[in-house]
């Protein structure tokens, strides 16, 4: 799932192709544009608000459990790749982040939508 300024802008999907765990498109992976349940991008924004910096951008990286839990495993803050060709918006929102941090903004707070 990825992040502007603490707003959720887009989620892919990575998955290895049959018989192998990588799931990088080299390897035969795919990457599909999808939706994450509200629930999940609750979990996942609990996450980014627990660090008090703003953040212009972030992936979090995890799998879900059957019992719909987020199990995190990788927080990128540095260097990530934002997967910007899944979404149409995603570059429209990356500048409204970049805008609002530049602005000096507070961080969102618990109280402000985590979408765009």
């Amino acid at each position: 799932m990825v992040f502007f300024n603490k707003r959720f802008s887009h989620a892919i999907c990575k998955k290895a192709k049959q018989g192998d765990f990588r799931v990088q498109t080299q390897f035969g992976g795919t990457a599909e544009a999808i939706q994450p349940d509200k629930t999940i991008l609750i979990q996942a924004a609990d996450l980014l608000n627990s660090i008090t910096e703003p953040l212009l951008y972030a992936r979090v990286d995890g799998v879900v459990t059957d019992e719909g839990k987020f199990l995190l495993m990788e927080l990128e803050l540095i260097e990530p790749s934002l997967s910007v060709f899944s979404n149409d918006k995603a570059c429209e929102n990356f500048y409204a982040a970049l805008v609002e941090i530049l602005a000096i903004k507070n961080p969102i707070n618990q109280n402000e939508s985590i979408y765009y």
